[in-house]
């Protein structure tokens, strides 16, 4: 949502802002990797949990994807993937702005504003 990060807990609602961590109240992507929530925003990507988050890239994200064993993270310009507690270097995209990130058999198909693509995951290394 644009206001945060919302979890129900019981009957009540509790929301995650900047205040805990996020990096903008913005959230575009979520995705469970490595035993945690990562939620990825304009303003970066956090990972965390019930007790808050902590930001560990600057990276705008629109769109984030566990492919395997990896963490793939895209924005309009380009898309990364972790590697340990580093990301790989960007792969731009001559595709368009890219949207979304799904995993198609052995590919990706990243959709963008110039339509959806498929790409083989060896190509960002």
């Amino acid at each position: 949502t644009r206001l945060g990060l919302a979890r129900l807990v019981g009957t009540n609602w509790k929301v995650f802002t900047v205040a805990d961590g996020l990096p903008s109240q913005d959230v575009r992507s979520l995705a469970t990797f490595g035993g945690a929530l990562w939620v990825g925003t304009p303003l970066g990507v956090a990972t965390g949990g019930a007790r808050g988050f902590q930001r560990v890239s600057p990276r705008a994200t629109t769109s984030l994807k566990v492919v395997g064993s990896q963490l793939w993270s895209a924005n309009e310009n380009s898309l990364v993937k972790r590697i340990g507690r580093d990301w790989s270097n960007p792969v731009a995209s001559p595709l368009g702005r890219i949207q979304a990130v799904e995993v198609v058999g052995t590919k990706l198909a990243i959709a963008t504003d110039r339509g959806l693509f498929l790409l083989a995951r060896e190509a960002v290394q």
